[in-house]
Parts: C-alpha cells; structure tokens; sequence
C-alpha cells in the first residue's frame, strides 16, 4: 500500500469486521444448539440490533463532538472488553 497507517487502518478493521461477523454466527449457533429454536436466535439477533439502532444517532453527536482516533481507540477497547467477558461467561 502507498500509505502504510491507512492501510493498517484498513487492515484493523477488516480484521474486526470479520470477528464480529464470527461473533455473530457463533452465539446464533449456539442458541440454536441450547434452546433448539429459530425464535430465541431471532430475539437474541434482535437484542443486539435495537441497542445499536438506539446509540446511533447518539453516537454520530459524540463522534462530531470529540477527537474520532481516541473515540475509536476507546470504541475498540471496550468491543474487546465485551468480548473476553463473553468468553469467559461461555465456559
């Protein structure tokens, strides 16, 4: 790449993408495997969409109100939080 910084930019969020995407897949199997039903998969799909829906205009304020690479440094860090507290909620 001729910018090294964008292109690990874009690299860190592909690889983010791609695991929240992992993410995704793998709690829906799961309940699919606990609970054997279509509609608990489709309300957990749910639960996570309507906190994002929500936050969404909120977070375009914040963003517009604060410096963007800290915001997403934090935004990062706390995703990454909440995914080892999924894992380790998981054992």
């Amino acid at each position: 790449m001729r910018y090294r910084d964008y292109g690990l930019f874009w690299t860190g969020g592909l690889l983010s993408a791609l695991g929240g995407q992992f993410t995704t897949v793998a709690m829906a199997w799961r309940i699919y495997q606990l609970t054997n039903s279509a509609l608990q998969v489709g309300l957990v799909g749910l639960a996570r969409a309507l906190p994002r829906i929500a936050l969404s205009l909120f977070g375009g304020v914040l963003a517009d109100a604060v410096d963007r690479r800290r915001l997403d440094l934090r935004r990062a860090a706390e995703e990454g939080e909440a995914s080892a507290a999924r894992a380790r909620g998981s054992r």
